[in-house]
């Protein structure tokens, strides 16, 4: 069941939302709503940064308790671009790049244009970036063009070209490629950042 492993990643009172009592001994599956919140849960867990600081068993426990929730949500219902981002950190974080890449552009084919699964799946790519497919290259490069025209998350992708020196070039290579207003949203937030650290 998947309240079972809710239980033991969130605690009783993050999954009490999914259990809809039928009877005193029957529930109903969870909605359609509360499987995206579960897995939003789970794609917040999954990105925290202090996981590279717990130990390693914590952090296969959540990967491997956070993909069963996936492929049980899978179960009840089609795939999905979260499910799919779930099983990509869930594969990554137990070292199944091969996994992980094809599960992040089976996401972007879902829901190419949501800008904050967009910045989860890229910021998934860059480690990988020497070993992509060329659909997982594509994957990236669209992902790329949706932040650069998003208000909310256009800094993402100057975020990464400030802080990854030996990237550059290959995201110098993506931007290129993309219209000339995603390519100024790019300039411009690199200058901006410039004058802040000079300044």
């Amino acid at each position: 069941m998947i309240v079972f492993f809710l239980s033991a990643i969130f605690g009783i009172s993050e999954y009490k939302f999914l259990v809809h009592a039928q009877s005193s001994e029957q529930t109903a599956p969870p909605s359609l709503s509360s499987r995206r919140q579960l897995l939003e849960r789970c794609i917040q867990l999954l990105a925290d940064p202090t996981l590279n600081i717990r130990p390693s068993f914590e952090v296969s426990n959540s990967a491997e308790r956070c993909l069963a929730t996936a492929l049980k949500i899978e179960k009840l219902s089609a795939e999905s671009s979260r499910s799919q981002l779930v099983i990509a950190q869930s594969s990554l974080l137990v070292g199944k790049e091969a996994a992980a890449i094809g599960a992040i552009s089976n996401s972007q084919k879902l829901a190419p244009s949501e800008g904050w699964l967009a910045a989860h799946r890229v910021r998934l790519l860059v480690p990988l970036i020497p070993s992509l497919t060329p659909e997982a290259q594509s994957a990236f490069t669209q992902d790329a063009s949706v932040l650069l025209a998003s208000a909310e998350y256009s800094w993402v992708l100057p975020q990464i070209y400030v802080g990854q020196k030996s990237l550059r070039p290959y995201l110098q290579s993506i931007v290129e490629e993309l219209p000339e207003f995603q390519k100024q949203v790019f300039l411009n937030q690199l200058a901006r950042r410039a004058e802040q650290t000079n300044g």
